[in-house]
Formats: structure tokens, C-alpha cells, sequence
């Protein structure tokens, strides 16, 4: 399927990218500057739910800033949200929308956490403190009031990255039991074989490019190995992990990624679902105000896929 004809006219309205000399942290900023300029323009702003909160996990770092999203009182399900952008890009704040969505319609406890960023702080940095504020979550789930058997964990883009190595390490490093693992549109091999076809084909011109990808991983991992699996966890064991749904977009140079990563879950005898969304880009899926379809057929997977993890945990 070509490319979805809405998302041709989004994408060709874009600014061209033009050099720079800006430095990581510089960039950052412009980034964050330009998500609040373009609020509601991909996206409805979806209004603070009446309980959330900020919080911070004690780690031996210094500390891991956590926002905990609750529709409603009661002890609910969680669903531990990791974010996108590159490993170096992102935050609480640009995930408010969606965390809100699904902590309303699941309905279940949602949170997220705001890793420490690349290159500042390289890999393995972003698993360490993603790991650390899983573990926290589930000593302190009676404070949370939230259910520790049914805890599920997730990600988009980098963040489905770390979702994916955190996932592998709780399994060899503790008995905490996860129910379910949400991977969207994950880079899962970052020796940058496994996406070597999908990033050559969809290399320009489908927003997220081949050079934003290389550029993403360079920050990275510095000089870390690549073939480490919390760095690559398409290259880890997969055996004994919990059930995933893991989403990819056709013309995403990542693709090819979720896919060999869903997979080898399979072959590992793990239940996964993997759903490609034809004609979409790379995190185009929940874009509700020019693709309200694709956007409420997306919610619904994956508010269906939380609420049979949680009913099965």
C-alpha cells in the first residue's frame, strides 16, 4: 500500500532540515519549543485527568522523575509507559495526551518515566533508570494503589527499545512478573542489520530518515557495544517473557526491526501479536486530527490489548 495520501500532504508541509552546529542539548530545547508551538496540530490536546502526580524514584543516580496518571480511585492495573524520541529527545510532558488517553480508557493506572537523555548520558543509562523505577513501582504498588500482578510495560520508538531490555533484564535479574509488553514501532537491533532493507527503502522523505536513525543510535550507545542485548534486545534471549503486541508502520526505516523482533518472540514460544499499519510513517498512528480513522483503530488495539493482559494477569 502507497504511502496514506494525508500524510503525504503533512509531510511535504514540513520545514526543510537544514545543517547544524547546534549542539544535542541546543536541539533539544528548539524540539521542545517547537512540540508546544504544535500542539493540537497532529494531535487533540487531551485536558489533565483528575489525578495525576509527579513523583521521583531514589536511585543511586540522583533520581528518576515519574508522572502517575489515575482515571479513577481504586486499586487498577499499570501500565509503565516509556518514551519515544531518539533515546535523546522527550519527556512527561510531550506524552501527557497519550498516557491520559489510556489511563482513561483501559481504564488503568498509567506511568511514565523521564529517563535521563543521550548523549549526556549514554547507554546503558535509559535501562538503568527504567529498570530501577519498574522495580520501585512494584515495592511501592500499595502506595500507588495499584495491582503488582498485573503490571504491564511499554514503549514507543526508543522508548519500546528500553521497554524491550528492561523487559529481558527483569526476568534474569528479579521475580517480578510482568503481564504484558507494548512495543510501538521499536528499534530492537541497533547494529542496524536487521532495518538495513526498510531503512534503505523509506531512507527519506517518511519523516523519521535513515540519517535520523543512525544519527539516534550514535547518541546513543557512544561507545558502547551495539551487539549488547539491553542495547539490541532482538539479540537477547527471548525465552519466558510476557505476552507483547508489538505495532510497526509500513514505511518506517525501523520496520523491519518490530518485525524480526515479533518474530523470534514466536519462535521462542512467547504469545505475540504483530500488527503492521499500512501507508503510516513512523509514530504516524496516533495522529487523530489527520488520520481520526487510523488513530481510533490504533486506540482500540491497543486498549484491547491492556485490558486481556490485565484480565489474563
Amino acid at each position: 500500500m502507497p504511502l496514506d495520501p494525508r500524510l503525504q500532504v503533512a509531510l511535504a508541509a514540513l520545514p526543510a532540515r537544514e545543517p547544524t552546529t547546534a549542539s544535542p542539548a541546543e536541539r533539544r530545547a528548539e524540539a521542545v519549543a517547537r512540540a508546544k508551538q504544535g500542539e493540537g496540530v497532529l494531535s487533540a490536546v487531551v485536558p489533565p485527568l483528575p489525578d495525576e502526580r509527579d513523583l521521583v524514584v531514589p536511585t543511586e543516580a540522583g533520581g528518576v522523575p515519574i508522572r502517575v496518571y489515575r482515571p479513577r480511585p481504586g486499586r487498577l492495573p499499570a501500565f509503565v509507559f516509556i518514551h519515544g524520541g531518539g533515546w535523546w529527545l522527550g519527556g512527561l510532558d510531550e506524552s501527557n495526551g497519550m498516557c491520559r488517553r489510556r489511563a482513561a480508557s483501559v481504564p488503568c493506572v498509567v506511568i511514565s518515566i523521564d529517563y535521563r537523555l543521550a548523549p549526556e548520558h549514554p547507554f546503558p543509562a535509559a535501562v538503568d533508570d527504567s529498570f530501577a523505577a519498574v522495580q520501585w513501582i512494584v515495592d511501592n504498588a500499595d502506595e500507588l494503589d495499584i495491582d503488582p500482578d498485573r503490571i504491564a510495560i511499554g514503549g514507543g520508538s526508543a522508548g519500546g527499545n528500553i521497554a524491550a531490555a528492561v523487559t529481558q533484564r527483569l526476568r534474569d535479574e528479579t521475580s517480578i512478573k510482568l503481564v504484558g509488553q507494548l512495543l510501538e514501532v521499536a528499534a530492537t537491533d541497533l547494529t542496524l542489520t536487521t532495518s538495513e532493507g526498510s531503512a534503505n527503502e523509506f531512507a527519506e522523505g517518511y519523516g523519521l530518515s535513515k540519517a535520523d536513525l543512525y544519527e539516534c543510535v550514535e547518541f546513543y550507545l557512544g561507545d558502547q557495544d551495539a551487539k549488547n542485548p539491553l542495547a539490541s534486545p532482538l539479540l537477547g534471549e527471548l525465552h519466558d517473557l510476557p505476552p507483547a503486541l508489538i505495532t510497526t508502520a509500513e514505511c518506517d526505516p525501523v520496520r523491519d526491526d518490530g518485525e524480526a523482533y515479533a518474530a523470534k518472540l514466536a519462535d521462542a514460544g512467547v504469545p505475540v501479536t504483530l500488527k503492521r499499519w499500512e501507508g503510516q510513517v513512523h509514530g504516524s498512528m496516533e495522529a487523530d486530527v489527520v488520520l481520526p480513522d487510523v488513530a481510533e483503530a490504533y486506540r482500540a488495539e491497543v486498549t484491547n490489548f491492556l485490558r486481556a493482559v490485565f484480565t489474563r494477569g
